[in-house]
């Protein structure tokens, strides 16, 4: 779904939407915005995260733009997985952030996207903020393929099948996160996951009613009959006990068993 918190150079209304997600089945939140002064936050944006993260939702922020290893909320908060930018080749974009806080890195550097009918449908776009739609779409293929997998073997996945970049960004060797996102390795993780077994709820299974019989006795003698005789019981018979009679000397007379 699209929930849009606010419009171009605008703040406010992100916690709503966040909210709105998480309430109406959102799995996957992908937020190409940020706050441009370090350190700078909003509680309420942070607690719409941390509820949105208690709803089961995985929360993906892109890194920033400013080419710094500061601390750039929501990106920088450590329930979200942050967005780095790098190159095809997965070189770090010279506009990217880093830093110990980011989790990982996509393709961020002339990556086509939609625009108006004005503007030609398609144009190419860099930032962090291209890069994070990647890891939001990607890990929204592996819960397509594994729906039932949780939320951490998921992360998990796709944080344990990046590409180790650190050779190509020896300035910023443990900085980009875990690495360049891996589709072709991502999936093979999700689909070589142990599905979780669903065990069926047991039925109780219908056990024949025994059929009502009677007995025959002697009066005389007190002796069973060696036979008994199925008998079948009107609604009536079912609610309302049989009453016993006075047996009467030589005569057999029926008494219902049990």
């Amino acid at each position: 779904m699209t929930s849009v918190g606010f419009g171009r150079d605008s703040t406010g209304g992100f916690s709503e939407a966040l909210v709105y997600g998480a309430n109406n089945g959102a799995r996957i939140s992908s937020n190409s915005w940020g706050y441009d002064v370090p350190d700078e936050f909003d509680q309420d944006e942070l607690e719409a995260i941390d509820y949105a993260v208690e709803q089961g939702v995985i929360v993906v922020f892109a890194a920033g733009n400013d080419d710094s290893d500061d601390c750039y909320y929501p990106g920088c908060y450590d329930k979200v997985v942050a967005v780095a930018a790098v190159d095809n080749e997965g070189v770090r974009a010279d506009f990217s952030n880093y830093g110990d806080w980011v989790d990982i890195a996509a393709p961020g550097v002339d990556i086509w996207s939609t625009v108006s009918v004005d503007d030609g449908y398609f144009n190419p776009y860099s930032g962090s903020s291209m890069a994070c739609p990647h890891v939001a779409g990607l890990l929204a293929l592996g819960m397509a393929l594994n729906p039932v997998q949780s939320v951490n073997e998921t992360i998990g996945c796709l944080m344990s099948t990046a590409t180790n970049i650190d050779g190509k960004n020896t300035e910023y060797e443990m900085q980009l996160g875990v690495g360049m996102i891996d589709a072709l390795e991502f999936v093979t993780c999700i689909r070589t996951a142990p599905v979780p077994t669903i065990t069926p709820i047991p039925t109780l299974s219908t056990m024949p009613t025994p059929t009502p019989t009677k007995t025959l006795t002697s009066s005389s003698t007190g002796a069973k009959a060696a036979a008994e005789m199925p008998v079948a019981r009107t609604a009536a018979e079912k609610q309302v006990p049989l009453q016993e009679e006075e047996p009467t000397p030589q005569v057999l007379h029926a008494q219902a068993a049990g």
